[in-house]
């Protein structure tokens, strides 16, 4: 293992989630348990040595777990890595902008993303709806799933979803139906127009 050699909480947490992909896989296993195949498929432009050497320093760590079956998933030492993924997601959608043609993109991120975005406490029930995905927020927790009788749905790109929960687009951009009261709550301050 690659060390900094720093008595420093930083540096030895960088010794262990600081390598190139090892946070991304993390993302990926917030989304439940995956499959090796599952894993480097969301992972575009992995080498499947580097996949194999990451999941392997991630199970010695204890950050993650893999099951009978072959499937990896988070330990609950691991979740403990959540908020810091969903803080980087907040910090680094300054850098978004518009998604270049040679950027890879899965709905399923979406909801890594809107779980990092909107508030923790809604007291709504939304279901978003992408031609890639169906996500829904339930009092505040974010599923890839649908809702049986949502107060809302919100209709639009997972890009521009994503935009409006950043805040960098209008309310507007998105098709609403159901109570746009609870829609603009779970969206503070985006204007509709």
């Amino acid at each position: 293992m690659k060390t900094y050699g720093q008595y420093c909480g930083l540096a030895k947490a960088l010794d262990h989630v600081g390598d190139r992909w090892t946070l991304l896989i993390v993302r990926e296993l917030l989304l439940g348990p995956r499959r090796y195949s599952e894993i480097r498929a969301a992972l575009p432009g992995i080498a499947s040595n580097l996949l194999a050497d990451r999941l392997r320093d991630l199970v010695a760590d204890e950050v993650i777990s893999k099951s009978e079956d072959g499937s990896y998933e988070l330990t609950e030492f691991g979740r403990e890595l959540e908020d810091v993924i969903h803080a980087l997601v907040r910090w680094g959608g300054r850098w978004m902008g518009e998604r270049r043609e040679s950027e890879s993109f899965h709905a399923e991120w979406l909801a890594v993303a809107l779980k990092a975005l909107l508030p923790k406490f809604s007291k709504g029930r939304v279901q978003f709806e992408t031609a890639e995905a169906t996500l829904s927020l339930d009092r505040g927790e974010v599923r890839i799933a649908s809702l049986e009788a949502p107060d809302a749905v919100v209709k639009g790109s997972p890009e521009t979803i994503l935009a409006v929960a950043a805040g960098h687009v209008p309310l507007s951009a998105v098709d609403v139906s159901g109570s746009h009261d609870v829609v603009a709550a779970i969206f503070p301050g985006r204007s509709p127009n």
